[in-house]
């Protein structure tokens, strides 16, 4: 047989042969990226949107399960879960992933319910091309749907539907699909007792919070660095942070070094800025701390009762 024959019966095989081999590889799945049960984790966020008027989760009229096209049963999950179990106003999001289970890539939407008494859907996320087994997530920062405003204080439930279709089977998922949003965070974080409160016979302007020397010091809510110094006779090594969006001040004292952060710079709700300290007229290990009213720290503004809020926050920190 001729050179020619033999390629013209050889080249046909190869190209079949190395067809197979790329359907191969691009059907493999990346075990360092999978659960354990065939769960994949998606790479990033993509096509996650907030959800308007016409995306609203509804119910409505669809074929079996919600969405276009064949369906395949009801919605179901195979996992729902949200961390942290806390997210604060100006800090880290709650993240909630989810994955579902089928046959088909389905539009879901994502809600974000308030639990109590008087529960309400409080910002809606519309997730398009889902696809069963691959987890996808959606991130909250604590606003409401079409404001600038935040959702009030409280636990919240995140719930995934079928685009105008009914909600997803939970029954057997994995995880909580819970987080707590809250405004403030203890700043202490480490076991401490309480100490001197306002007043104390000696003017006192705040609430000392006593802990080991060194325990790490976060701030209670985001805002920017407005003081850094230090005080020998008094405050010792401090930091005042404006507040964001209230107009208070929040004064840290007695820190054992200088804060880690710069005047100027932003910080978050729950970011270090210092330890607990003895420095400048201090006795014993411990956090002096003040709120001031706007317009501020010496600015104008009024120094108020710490202590209350310390205690709310230490109960859901």
């Amino acid at each position: 047989m001729g050179r020619n024959a033999w390629l013209a019966v050889l080249l046909p095989t190869m190209g079949a042969l190395v067809g197979a081999a790329v359907g191969l590889a691009e059907d493999r799945v990346d075990p360092l990226r999978t659960d354990g049960r065939g769960i994949v984790e998606a790479k990033g966020d993509g096509g996650i949107d907030a959800g308007g008027p016409e995306d609203d989760g509804k119910p409505g009229k669809d074929k079996p399960g919600g969405g276009k096209g064949r369906g395949d049963g009801k919605l179901r999950l195979l996992r729902a879960d949200a961390s942290p179990s806390k997210a604060y106003f100006g800090g880290r999001s709650a993240t909630f992933r989810f994955v579902i289970a089928g046959r088909r890539k389905r539009d879901v939407v994502v809600q974000v319910k308030r639990k109590g008494g008087k529960p309400a859907i409080v910002r809606r996320f519309v997730v398009k091309n889902v696809r069963p087994g691959t987890a996808r997530s959606v991130r909250w920062n604590g606003r409401v749907d079409g404001s600038k405003k935040y959702a009030r204080q409280g636990y919240y439930k995140f719930k995934v539907r079928a685009k105008r279709g009914g909600a997803a089977d939970v029954k057997n998922a994995a995880g909580k699909p819970k987080a707590g949003f809250f405004n403030h965070k203890f700043p202490v974080r480490g076991a401490h007792t309480y100490g001197d409160g306002l007043g104390a016979g000696r003017g006192h302007r705040g609430a000392d919070v006593f802990a080991n020397c060194g325990t790490k010091l976060q701030a209670a809510r985001a805002g920017r660095i407005q003081h850094k110094a230090f005080q020998g006779s008094g405050a010792g090594h401090y930091v005042v942070i404006d507040g964001k969006g209230n107009g208070k001040d929040y004064v840290y004292m007695h820190l054992v070094h200088a804060s880690p952060r710069a005047s100027g710079e932003r910080v978050r709700t729950g970011q270090k800025i210092g330890l607990v300290g003895e420095t400048g007229n201090a006795s014993g290990c411990h956090l002096h701390f003040e709120i001031w009213s706007a317009p501020g720290w010496y600015q104008g503004g009024t120094f108020l009762d710490p202590l209350p809020k310390l205690q709310a926050w230490d109960g859901w920190s």
